[in-house]
């Protein structure tokens, strides 16, 4: 790293705090999550990175900066995420064994939180989630708009929902 690039990079350590704040209005939630991180040593690699490619001539210096650091935390926290749900080392043995059953559990209950459904948003549900229907393709089926259908599909899903006590169903 240059004296130039060590001097940027210097500079640019001022905004972080900023950037994180900034983020935390944004992104309800996310403090916590960038301290799981360590957002602080995450920012400074992101900072080192583009202090090398930064140019005076196309960008101020807060505005660079700034990018490049939200960049790189909201890459590292989605990486983060998904270590936390890829490998399956990181998930006790209960957790996994807690949701394997809630999951068994809202399945066996699925055939009857549908048969509370009426037959037309039966119908609909079953295109969408069973056949992997578009919406269109069930609009053109069923000779509705296609915001109906968005809308019945949304009220069906809210349904079920309720039902199996859930709202992690997948979105109309």
């Amino acid at each position: 790293m240059t004296d130039r690039e060590r001097a940027l990079a210097e500079e640019a350590m001022a905004i972080v705090p900023v950037v994180i704040n900034a983020m935390g209005k944004s992104y309800p939630g996310i403090k916590r999550k960038l301290r799981s991180i360590d957002g602080q040593s995450v920012a400074y690699m992101a900072i080192c990175r583009a202090a090398q490619t930064y140019d005076e001539t196309k960008s101020k210096i807060t505005t660079y900066f700034s990018s490049a650091i939200r960049n790189a935390l909201l890459k590292e926290l989605a990486r983060s995420q998904r270590l936390k749900y890829d490998s399956p080392d990181r998930v006790p043995y209960e957790l996994a064994e807690r949701m394997a059953q809630r999951q068994s559990g809202r399945s066996q209950m699925l055939p009857a939180a549908l048969s509370v459904l009426p037959a037309a948003e039966r119908r609909l549900v079953a295109s969408r989630y069973v056949y992997g229907m578009s919406i269109r393709e069930i609009a053109v089926v069923f000779q509705l708009n296609e915001k109906l259908v968005r809308s019945r599909l949304k009220i069906a899903v809210r349904t079920l929902s309720q039902l199996l006590g859930t709202e992690d169903l997948p979105p109309g």
